[in-house]
């Protein structure tokens, strides 16, 4: 990317830009290195976990088998608990440990924390994740400050509100491409336009800059991507869950019936969710093929039955807007950029 469109592009934060960044202090470093060495050995402990339990479920077997017991069916059912319960989970465990140590080590290595402040929308405070980054520090109608303190490489909050975050919390930034010159120019030269139901409104078009074609790009693969990974993994289990039932002769085992239901079912949903999100993918990649948004000029908060003559809309305030021309969604609000760009994808 040239620098020219690294100039271009802007850093948000949970709805917020960043206003700007600062060098780590020494005892901020100090605390670093503290929790990076306590997550090292949080990963090493959860490696252990899984196998450690395995060896205890072992020997409780042997000694039940020497005591003349029945062991099978314990021994399975533990084994099952061992391999798709605490494996995954140990390993799940240690592994979000050992990224985060290292991403700290990352941290300590740039030195750098970056400033996020703004107003936050309501709609944003209503977030659960934002939520509970801010509680009982902000209001719910978006008119306090908010300010926020990320390290720059590991994205775990350092500080809200100016006070020290007490326990791991990401929140990722996101670039933004910067509204061009253009659509400044472009809202000034408006012209009447009649809508299906009969109101007129001042319309325009301008193009898409290429740093705003290249975040469409971006957010257009990460729709429907996102989804692959977990709609894969389950239509290759319901694979071989069939492929077992068949081959065992289990096809009349109603238990094993009800689980290959129930797997099919979860399967169908997260594969029709992915469609529906490919869909909502290309539409978004025809938005960047037409190359163009639409500019708008309208009345916030007024009511949709009110006409321009109406007290409704003299009192309420003219915002000039910008829409992606085939999803009709909302790119800007003058100038600035729509929530769902504002927040990860």
């Amino acid at each position: 990317m040239s620098q020219a469109s690294v100039d271009n592009m802007k850093e948000w934060c949970i709805g917020m830009p960043l206003t700007g960044q600062r060098p780590l202090e020494s005892e901020e470093r100090e605390n670093i290195v503290l929790e990076e060495k306590a997550l090292r050995y949080k990963g090493l402990t959860a490696i252990l976990i899984s196998p450690l339990i395995t060896v205890m479920v072992m020997l409780i077997t042997i000694t039940n088998h020497f005591q003349g017991k029945d062991v099978h069916e314990t021994f399975f059912i533990s084994s099952l608990l061992c391999m798709f319960l605490l494996l995954p989970a140990s390993i799940l465990l240690s592994r979000d440990s050992f990224r985060r140590s290292r991403r700290l080590k990352q941290d300590l290595d740039c030195g750098i924390v970056k400033q996020f402040s703004g107003h936050l929308h309501k709609d944003l405070i209503k977030r659960g994740s934002v939520s509970t980054l801010f509680t009982r520090q902000l209001s719910l109608n978006g008119d306090d400050e908010a300010s926020i303190e990320v390290l720059s490489e590991s994205f775990r909050v350092w500080k809200v509100q100016g006070s020290p975050a007490p326990s791991w919390r990401e929140a990722r930034t996101v670039s933004i491409a910067a509204q061009p010159e253009i659509a400044r120019i472009a809202a000034q030269w408006l012209q009447p336009a009649q809508l299906p139901n009969g109101e007129t409104i001042n319309m325009g078009r301008r193009e898409l800059s290429n740093e705003e074609r290249a975040e469409i790009i971006r957010i257009a693969k990460k729709i429907w991507i996102r989804h692959l990974p977990m709609s894969a993994a389950l239509s290759v289990w319901l694979v071989i869950l069939v492929t077992l039932i068949g081959s065992d002769g289990l096809a009349h085992d109603r238990t094993q019936l009800m689980h290959l239901w129930f797997l099919a079912f979860l399967t169908f949903t997260m594969v029709y969710r992915l469609s529906m999100e490919y869909r909502r993918s290309r539409r978004l990649l025809s938005d960047e093929r037409g190359g163009a948004v639409i500019i708008a000029e309208v009345y916030k908060d007024a009511p949709a039955s009110s006409v321009s003559s109406s007290p409704e809309r003299q009192e309420a305030k003219k915002v000039v807007v910008e829409l992606l021309s085939v999803t009709r969604w909302l790119w800007t609000e003058d100038g600035r950029p729509a929530i769902w760009r504002r927040m990860p994808t």
